[in-house]
């Protein structure tokens, strides 16, 4: 038996159905009639919306860490350095035979006048003292905290506060600032600076600090520079390595005797001491260190010094 109320339940569905197949008829009429978009367009805007996406804060907020760092120690003076975890880091040292004390289980290889170290145990700190095998009166306490960072490299030089302390650099600088004649070693000396090498035995400070700056060079028309300098410790000499520049509108040469002074024992430039106007070139002061243990501790002035 079919009920009547089911009949006009489905008359009127069917009623109503009918304008929206219309209008659906006619969007597809109009959809037709659309530009194509090309597929090229998609995933631009795609790349586009992903890069204005905003970043998770765990990685917005992580730490940066500097790979490359140049500390400045003192011996006897713990230096805390953070390095990469299970990454090998390397640490260049002011000596030419680096030897190692340590009771850590983290790798350490020596290669030169470098150290690598690898750590696989985040967190746990790796603790070494450091001394020259020539010379061992002189060691560095160091203590290595490995961190999730990328591998890093680490310059170290000595504080100049340590050569006045009586310290030295290696004995092989003595060694080879004695094994030759007093001027040949001062021409010798020279000439690797100039060619861009470190004599052996020798420390690179590329951030020297005010004591070990040397400001007597005066020439009229020249303009001598040692803050952004460097500085190589020897034994017995250190070198001050500067700029000079020509800042008159006309030529100049040089004149060693210019940046005579109290300790100084050589002076020369590199690669042209005739300087044409704007032109620079680099100067080398070779100086004394001055052993404390000589050093006079009643020295009168000169009356004659202004």
């Amino acid at each position: 038996m079919e009920c009547p109320n089911i009949r006009r339940v489905a008359a009127v569905t069917a009623f109503c159905l009918m304008p929206l197949a219309s209008a659906m008829a006619n969007d597809s009429e109009s959809m037709s009639q659309l530009p194509v978009l090309p597929v090229s367009a998609v995933h631009a805007a795609e790349v586009a919306a992903i890069a204005k996406a905003p970043v998770a804060s765990s990685i917005a907020e992580a730490p940066a860490f500097e790979t490359k760092q140049d500390l400045v120690v003192i011996p006897g003076v713990n230096e805390i350095i953070p390095i990469a975890v299970i990454h090998t880091n390397r640490v260049v040292l002011p000596f030419d035979a680096p030897r190692i004390r340590t009771t850590s289980n983290a790798g350490f290889e020596v290669e030169g006048r470098s150290i690598y170290v690898t750590s696989n145990q985040e967190g746990k700190p790796v603790t070494a003292f450091v001394s020259d095998a020539d010379n061992p009166d002189v060691a560095l306490s160091l203590t290595f905290v490995p961190k999730r960072m990328p591998p890093v490299q680490v310059n170290l030089t000595m504080s100049p506060d340590s050569f006045t302390a009586g310290f030295r650099s290696s004995k092989k600088a003595q060694s080879w600032e004695e094994s030759q004649p007093y001027i040949n070693t001062l021409r010798e000396l020279l000439r690797e600076v100039a060619v861009g090498n470190t004599p052996q035995g020798y420390s690179l400070n590329e951030k020297p600090n005010t004591r070990q700056e040397y400001n007597g060079c005066r020439q009229a028309g020249l303009e001598f520079s040692f803050h952004n300098g460097q500085v190589l410790e020897g034994h017995n000499m250190r070198v001050n390595v500067g700029v000079v520049e020509n800042r008159s509108n006309r030529l100049i040469e040089l004149r060693e005797p210019s940046c005579a002074g109290e300790g100084v024992r050589a002076v020369s430039v590199w690669p042209n001491p005739l300087l044409q106007p704007g032109e620079k070139s680099e100067v080398y002061v070779v100086r004394s260190i001055e052993d404390p243990a000589s050093a006079s501790h009643n020295a009168r002035r000169s009356l004659l010094q202004e």
